[in-house]
């Protein structure tokens, strides 16, 4: 039998998930401000994907397989599953506002996109294993493209 006294134990446990509570808290706040420096707005969808992972809000801010995108002339809109709307409401972000779009790999997925934005400094990172919506990658890089040359 230990002769630990329970409230070290407790203190412990509580210390040990500090770090914890505080960068799911950080994430929260980086995917609120995103949310605040790009408001939802309506547009016409014209392709949906779902089920994509991403990285929004640094490194602790990645959310598995919980993404939906909605790509349209005016932009792309990035929200997660309804039940979780209330913390984290949906953006849109203007093809204008962003900068730069690359290929790049993440994880073990075999390619993902990553948006650097006008008004954020983090990049957002897309991805999805194997990607089973194959067409995101290209429509997302191609209507950039688009915008940006028109832009131009």
């Amino acid at each position: 039998m230990s002769s630990t006294h329970p409230a070290v134990w407790v203190f412990g446990a509580s210390g040990a998930l500090i770090p914890l509570v505080l960068l799911g808290g950080s994430s929260l706040l980086a995917w609120r401000r995103l949310a605040h420096t790009y408001p939802d707005q309506h547009f016409a969808v014209e392709t949906t994907f779902r089920a994509i992972s991403g990285q929004v809000g640094g490194t602790y801010g990645t959310v598995k397989g919980g993404f939906r995108i909605d790509i349209g002339n005016a932009g792309l809109r990035i929200s997660t599953w309804p039940l979780l709307r209330r913390l984290l409401p949906p953006f849109m972000i203007p093809w204008s506002e962003i900068t730069a779009c690359s290929r790049e790999r993440y994880y073990f997925s075999p390619c993902g996109v990553r948006l650097d934005l006008a008004q954020w400094a983090q990049p957002i990172h897309l991805w999805n294993r194997g990607w089973r919506d194959g067409g995101i990658l290209d429509l997302i890089q191609t209507r950039w493209e688009e915008r940006a040359t028109l832009g131009a």
